[in-house]
């Protein structure tokens, strides 16, 4: 395919096909499909509040470019929808962060009445291949994590955060043996790190005696 660029060369005149052929080329120039945009902001902005799904106003990265080759930075698009992994009621909720690199999809005719009404309909307009119509999709050409779940080509799953782990529950489950390096804390009774046991009461069973008893072959009653 020719160069994007919107004015004509000479052999674009030179024959009907090639005239025919710039003539797409401009049309196609105004189809937008996918682009890396930066996330400005994101709606609703409390991190860690669990709602529906949100949106983000983006910048797209790519700036457009004139006749003369100038670079014309393109505008906000505000209001954007993002997608998160969801079946159901059970999702996985990553959402986006001011600062994001991501990508930007747009669909081929206008869904503002789908976003709307959740169910089906017709386009609420002509428009088609539109900003308007973009969704993002999620991250790229972002840096290193520093909270993150990670699966090892050897089945290993790493889940680290540098702040705390919260799991909750009515009930959970563990099969096979737990390794647990650092301090338990089981409704008040402490394991540490060394393995030696504290009960809720701040007994340390290691060390723990009784007095007021002689030593025989008999065993001690339970600890006071």
């Amino acid at each position: 395919m020719a160069d994007a660029t919107p004015l004509q060369s000479p052999s674009d005149t030179a024959t009907d096909y090639q005239v025919l052929q710039f003539l797409i080329l401009q049309r196609l120039l105004k189809i937008q499909t996918a682009t890396v945009v930066k996330v400005l902001a994101v709606t609703p902005a409390a991190l860690g509040a669990l709602g529906p799904l949100g949106t983000v106003d983006v910048l797209p990265l790519v700036e457009q470019v004139d006749g003369a080759g100038n670079a014309i930075p393109h505008v906000t698009l505000y209001g954007r929808p993002y997608v998160r992994l969801q079946g159901g009621a059970n999702a996985i909720v990553i959402d986006p962060q001011v600062g994001d690199l991501g990508l930007m999809v747009f669909c081929a005719r206008d869904i503002s009445s789908v976003i709307v009404a959740k169910q089906s309909g017709p386009p609420a307009s002509a428009r088609a291949f539109s900003y308007a119509d973009g969704i993002y999709v999620g991250g790229m050409l972002n840096g290193v994590p520093t909270s993150y779940l990670q699966w090892l080509n050897d089945g290993t799953l790493n889940i680290v955060s540098p702040v705390a782990v919260n799991i909750t529950a009515p009930e959970i489950n563990v099969t096979g043996p737990v390794n647990i390096t650092g301090t338990v804390n089981a409704n008040g009774a402490i394991i540490d790190h060394t393995g030696e046991v504290t009960d809720a009461l701040g007994k340390v069973l290691g060390t723990h005696i009784h007095s007021g008893v002689q030593t025989g072959g008999s065993d001690t009653g339970p600890p006071v």
